[in-house]
């Protein structure tokens, strides 16, 4: 790993402007506390990426021809298709949970 963030530096160039720019991300250390909004928020990138598979299954979305890309508004109203299908993922996944009456 060490390794590998040493041929990172060495690709940066120092002496450009935008390097003044880069802001680090914060590094998850194993065993160190998280505040409960990054806990919160990676419990549901957790719970997006399990209901993934359910979701794009429901959007039914194509895909695209090869070598042809998607424009802006067609990227825009995938996107869209896949947020309404996740909240009835979502909405499936509660209603199974509900104990039977």
């Amino acid at each position: 790993m060490n390794q590998q963030i040493a041929g990172w530096k060495r690709l940066v160039n120092r002496s450009d402007p935008r390097y003044s720019e880069v802001k680090a991300h914060p590094i998850e250390i194993e065993g160190a506390p998280m505040s409960e909004d990054a806990a919160r928020s990676q419990q549901k990138m957790q719970e997006f990426m399990k209901l993934l598979p359910l979701t794009l299954e429901l959007a039914g979305l194509p895909r695209n021809e090869p070598g042809k890309l998607f424009s802006e508004g067609q990227m825009e109203v995938r996107v869209n298709t896949i947020r309404n299908a996740y909240r009835l993922a979502r909405e499936l996944l509660i209603d199974i949970a509900k104990p039977s009456e």
